[in-house]
């Protein structure tokens, strides 16, 4: 018994992982290995990292040592392999003791993250809370160079992380009663905010109930009554709170949720949500439809039979779509 901690892409440890002062042959294979994970192409993704940890290893390089044992262990740690991916992860926090300097709090940071992530799914709480505020403070290291290099993206990227880790360490003050399995994924509350969705396993769904920072919600389909989540293993999960009533279908209200599943290439019918960029950027409820062809696209509510889809280079590509698989109600 333990816990699952689902993590979209970009709070992946090894997304978040810096690889601009890495050796061009090992940084490049780790660049490939982030966009087969991305592909959910898990061995080609073990593979290429494989290939870099050889590279690093013959250089005797302890930077990117690190860096390869990272990606690595963040890999195993997806796969459900913990011992192999703790490992990994200690490896690479001794190849980082190497380097102290303040450019590298950012990757020492990502390292205890790493480690926090696996301690608290092997259940060891307070080692998880540990690392997690040992992540925080680098961060906030990292965070102030990023601002005197001008990098606004990586100030942004620390100020996203660090709000993570303050709902994680926050679940961690009323840990599960041992025995109990649960899954844990981010909810979304803004730009750079995020609480933590809790659920008990039931074999392999989730109870009807979650809870969000103490509120309880149940989760239903759509229309209907309350129905245990079915969580796919190496699935994305995020939700968003309904900002308005009916925005969601006609039994959605404001301050609801709904749980969606993302998806790289829609593939299938259903109710989803698609990330439109640009002017009045936002998230869009709507569907996804088959055309004549068999193509699938989405089309925003409300949708048009035969309307033109709104897929298109406007979609962003760090947040974009997903299927709405049920909706979480407060429970009073």
């Amino acid at each position: 018994m333990g816990c699952v901690i689902i993590l979209p892409v970009e709070l992946l440890p090894s997304t978040l992982v810096q690889l601009a002062e890495l050796a061009p042959p090992a940084g490049t294979l780790l660049e490939e290995s982030r966009e087969r994970r991305q592909r959910q192409d898990f061995e080609g993704a073990i593979e290429l990292v494989k290939r870099a940890r050889d590279l690093v290893e013959a250089h005797r390089d302890p930077l990117s040592e690190a860096v390869a044992c990272l990606h690595m262990g963040d890999l195993y740690r997806e796969s459900g392999l913990l011992g192999p991916a703790l490992d990994l992860a200690r490896q690479a926090e001794r190849a980082s003791q190497f380097h102290q300097e303040r450019r590298h709090r950012h990757n020492r940071a990502i390292t205890a993250y790493l480690l926090g992530l696996l301690h608290h799914e092997l259940c060891s709480y307070s080692e998880a809370l540990r690392e997690y505020r040992n992540a925080r403070e680098h961060l906030d290291d990292a965070r102030k160079r990023w601002v005197d290099v001008g990098r606004p993206d990586w100030v942004h990227r620390c100020e996203m992380l660090s709000a993570w880790l303050t709902s994680l360490c926050g679940c961690l003050t009323d840990p599960p009663p041992l025995g109990t399995e649960e899954v844990l994924f981010p909810i979304q509350c803004g730009d750079a905010a995020y609480a933590v969705a809790r659920g008990k396993v039931l074999r392999y769904t989730l109870a009807t109930e979650i809870t969000v920072d103490g509120q309880r919600f149940q989760s239903r389909m759509r229309g209907g009554g309350p129905v245990p989540l079915d969580i796919a293993a190496q699935g994305e999960y995020f939700a968003l709170v309904v900002p308005s009533d009916e925005w969601a279908g006609p039994d959605t209200e404001e301050g609801d949720y709904v749980l969606v599943q993302r998806e790289r290439q829609p593939h299938m019918e259903g109710p989803g949500v698609l990330f439109q960029a640009g002017e009045g950027e936002g998230w869009v409820y709507g569907r996804f439809l088959r055309d004549a062809v068999g193509r699938v696209s989405f089309r925003p509510k409300p949708w048009i039979i035969g309307g033109a889809p709104a897929l298109n280079a406007t979609v962003s590509v760090d947040k974009p779509m997903g299927y709405v698989v049920a909706v979480l109600k407060p429970v009073s």
